[in-house]
């Protein structure tokens, strides 16, 4: 009999093993790591794949300052027929703007209405149908204007599409949203050449999923955030993505990146309203919605599981992406398993997956945040500790702390994690 037991814990224990593998990553998309080409993306996701990676995770897509999409300075924006012969409008509801082409399929002939294009880059007749976007000179600029442009276009045939392709003045200055450009009161679908085109487009051709975050403000850090209008701001947010992005498959949930700190034995009322409208808000899109929170000992295991019951009770959440801390040193590897399986018990209870989000990097000390690359012995150990308790493991972040390309350290962390995957 306990020769018996002992085969099934080994059998056992080699079934832990073989599963757990980190499964996705977190993107911090700012500063160095924006406005990469589509080659980039390609290549850091082929390498995510290789190590059993399906899933990324835009940690945020805005601050109070700027946004980290539609960056681009060129953008097609498509409307899909059929469209018989005959008098169309495509309404762009202000400058600045440059327009290179119109595209369709048939012979056409088109007329500007609305404001006037700039003396200097103007219409001739024929710039919006030469099929040239070489240069300036071959496109009708709009300065800033106080009425709509409009593009009159008489299709002499049947047409499959309609489409603009348009450029910016400069990359200062942001090409319209998909519903600012309207063919017949019909909103445009709208393809940047961005990081998040590229990321979602090369994404989808390997069958990985992507998850977008919105806005974080800085006064979520201060506690000094107007709850009210920061939903109202990231659910506007949300609308653009999904407008912009919404054609791909790879696009699959939000991610709301204002982290929680379970620091008392539930969230106060105006918190959890906020979390409540933004989930439900977000949810009405069709794609599911997850959170990242930190935590730390300053609560028993079992608080930290009640504080999660009420927390579900009230905001209908799809993922739970809890930070294990171990990076910040809020927790040594040993003692997180105590408070992931009171967690994932909560989080069955209320039909929430719950994800480990897996710090891979080692907090420097000093004032500030810094960090470099973790050890694999140790980001070995954190995987095999909390696997039995998650559904799910992805790590904070790629590429800072996994990318190969980042530093020779987080190549050492890539590498050597990778030898033990394909070994497994």
């Amino acid at each position: 009999m306990r020769k018996y037991l002992f085969s099934l814990l080994i059998i056992s224990s080699l079934a832990i093993v073989s599963d757990a593998n980190i499964t996705g990553a977190f993107w911090q998309l700012n500063g160095s790591n924006t406005n990469k080409p589509r080659s980039y993306w390609a290549e850091e996701l082929d390498l995510m794949q290789a190590i059993g990676m399906d899933t990324v995770i835009i940690q945020f897509s805005a601050t109070d300052s700027e946004r980290f999409f539609g960056h681009s300075t060129t953008a097609s924006y498509r409307f899909d027929g059929p469209f018989k012969a005959g008098h169309y409008e495509i309404v762009i509801d202000k400058g600045p703007l440059i327009v290179y082409e119109i595209e369709t399929p048939v012979p056409f002939s088109y007329e500007i209405k609305g404001a006037e294009p700039s003396p200097m880059f103007g219409d001739d007749g024929e710039k919006l149908k030469d099929k040239s976007t070489a240069s300036l000179d071959s496109g009708v600029v709009w300065l800033k204007t106080d009425k709509p442009i409009v593009l009159a276009i008489d299709l002499k045939e049947q047409a499959t599409s309609i489409s603009l392709f348009s450029g910016s003045l400069s990359t200062a200055s942001a090409l319209p949203q998909a519903g600012s450009i309207t063919l017949n009161r019909q909103s445009s679908k709208v393809c940047f050449e961005d990081d998040y085109s590229y990321l979602l487009e090369e994404a989808q051709k390997r069958g990985m999923k992507v998850w977008l975050g919105l806005k974080l403000s800085n006064n979520w850090w201060s506690g000094q955030l107007d709850l009210k209008k920061d939903c109202e701001e990231n659910l506007a947010l949300a609308h653009d993505l999904v407008e912009t992005y919404g054609s791909y498959t790879s696009f699959y949930g939000f991610y709301i990146p204002h982290e929680l700190y379970p620091s008392t034995p539930t969230l106060p009322l105006n918190y959890l309203n906020f979390f409540r409208d933004l989930t439900l808000g977000l949810q009405k899109f069709s794609k599911p919605v997850s959170i990242a929170p930190y935590f730390s000992s300053n609560m028993m295991p079992r608080s930290h599981g009640k504080y999660w019951d009420k927390f579900f009770e009230a905001v209908p959440l799809d993922v739970l992406m809890l930070q294990d801390g171990v990076g910040c040193h809020r927790l040594p590897v040993a003692q997180i398993p105590r408070f992931y399986n009171e967690v994932y018990a909560v989080c069955k209870k209320h039909n929430v997956e719950f994800w480990s989000d897996l710090e891979v990097f080692d907090q420097l000390p000093g004032e500030g945040f810094s960090a470099e690359p973790a050890d694999f012995s140790r980001v070995k150990e954190q995987v095999l500790t909390q696997m039995p308790t998650v559904d799910k493991i992805v790590i904070f972040d790629w590429p800072h702390y996994m990318s190969p390309n980042r530093n020779l350290k987080a190549k050492a962390l890539y590498d050597t994690y990778f030898k033990w995957y394909q070994n497994k």
